[in-house]
């Protein structure tokens, strides 16, 4: 282990006991995600009110550009260790996988024929998530891309992205992809470490999987991927190495997840004996990957993600970039300017765009409140913190004591240049307690 390393865990948890004088694992456990305003507050508009608010929404953003998200909501199989609303492809599911490119299609004809103001707009990103988006498989994929060009701006410089496992990937598909247009990929590794995989039930060997990324990075891709810190069996020196052996097969980008329960999941924490995690272990492990990533030239692109390189991240760095966001597909969200929507799950996301309608489940506008914490969520979320903002939005001597906490729990540190902050991964860890500090205690009122 790095000297350097135990200094900065060293000074990590010093900066957190200084405020607290709970026992260590007890302020860890406070760790949360940030939460979508739709599942904080019930969404207000459906049907035709909800429509006519997103037209007149998209018209009037002051964003000069957007980026598209398209959810493809099915896996080969279904992970035991996934939170994610996707559906293993068994027999019955088959017929549905059948329709769907065709259900994508006539969602974005519907908006591209009622939302005109976006066809001059610059569109950075086309990013296909899930779920599998491959499970459509590279024709699917060709027709959603297409109907995309038919109504959108779509250029040069527009990056077509899509995340896969590995075992959906081979050298005719990867070559199939590019001359589709796709340049990005993030492959959903978890880990290299064989046990670890078998663990989570990943059919192919760590050996296998860097082949495959070799070939991607030789072939032009620009490739990202990850590690979920809290998998059984994964630890400190399976992390080292699988950092280590990721960069040296060309990945320019590693998003750094913890393994999260949900209903969804509980059945695979319950198997391995995760439902009481040793936290400290798992926010050391933590600290450590982020430092690994910046040891191998990495840079935090958003409080998870770490890139050099090529990987810009567009479509998770996009809302600091003030562009809007396109969604189409079942459970998936979008906004323009300060009103948000939501898809409806997948049956009933079927049902309406089959009848001609785009798949709404409800939209929502945000209070002039929600807006200024969105705002300042923002600036933490994209690991920069730029003061300024805070300091028009909430005065200059709450920034101030909020950035001085902040700094001293070892959330942020100055930049460099003196002119900004960054994110640690103490932030990282504690981005809902950041969130939290900007909240008022009801957002929703006007003012």
């Amino acid at each position: 282990m790095s000297e350097s390393f135990v200094e900065r865990i060293k000074q990590q948890e010093e900066g957190l006991r200084r405020f607290d004088p709970r026992p260590f694992s007890e302020i860890l456990k406070e760790r949360a995600m940030p939460k979508p305003l739709w599942a904080q507050r019930p969404m207000t508009d459906s049907g035709s009110v909800l429509e006519e608010q997103i037209v007149k929404a998209a018209a009037a953003s002051p964003a000069d550009a957007f980026c598209i998200y398209i959810h493809v909501p099915y896996c080969r199989t279904r992970c035991g260790y996934c939170d994610c609303y996707s559906f293993p492809l068994t027999p019955s599911r088959l017929p549905d996988l059948a329709v769907y490119p065709g259900l994508l299609e006539k969602e974005i004809s519907w908006w591209g024929r009622n939302v005109p103001s976006l066809r001059e707009k610059r569109l950075s990103t086309i990013h296909f998530g899930g779920g599998t988006p491959l499970m459509v498989g590279t024709e699917g994929l060709a027709r959603v891309v297409e109907t995309v060009q038919n109504f959108f701006k779509v250029k040069e410089n527009t990056e077509l992205a899509l995340e896969s496992t590995s075992s959906d990937l081979n050298e005719k598909v990867l070559d199939d992809l590019m001359r589709l247009g796709f340049t990005r990929l993030h492959i959903g590794v978890q880990s290299l470490r064989d046990p670890v995989r078998r663990a989570i039930g990943r059919r192919e060997s760590g050996l296998q999987v860097l082949r495959k990324i070799r070939y991607a990075v030789e072939s032009g891709w620009a490739v990202s991927s990850d590690i979920i810190i809290g998998l059984p069996q994964y630890g400190e020196e399976d992390i080292a190495a699988d950092v280590e052996e990721m960069m040296d097969a060309g990945v320019e980008g590693l998003s750094i997840y913890e393994l999260v329960r949900s209903p969804r999941n509980r059945a695979f924490f319950e198997r391995h004996g995760l439902l009481d995690p040793d936290i400290t272990a798992m926010w050391r492990q933590y600290q450590y990957a982020f430092w690994l990533s910046e040891n191998a030239g990495c840079s935090l692109k958003i409080y998870n993600h770490m890139a050099k390189g090529r990987d810009d991240n567009r479509y998770f760095t996009s809302p600091s970039r003030g562009e809007d966001l396109l969604s189409f597909g079942t459970i998936a969200d979008g906004y323009f300017g300060e009103y948000l929507y939501r898809h409806a799950e997948l049956p009933e996301y079927r049902s309406a765009v089959e009848q001609g309608y785009p798949g709404f489940l409800g939209g929502m506008l945000r209070t002039e409140t929600e807006s200024r914490v969105a705002c300042l969520e923002r600036e933490i979320r994209g690991g920069r913190p730029d003061p300024e903002p805070f300091i028009r939005l909430l005065g200059p001597e709450k920034a101030l004591t909020l950035f001085q906490n902040w700094i001293g729990r070892g959330y942020l540190r100055v930049s460099a240049d003196g002119e900004s902050t960054e994110l640690l991964p103490n932030g990282s860890w504690f981005i809902m307690k950041m969130i939290d500090d900007i909240t008022p205690t009801d957002p929703r009122a006007p003012g």
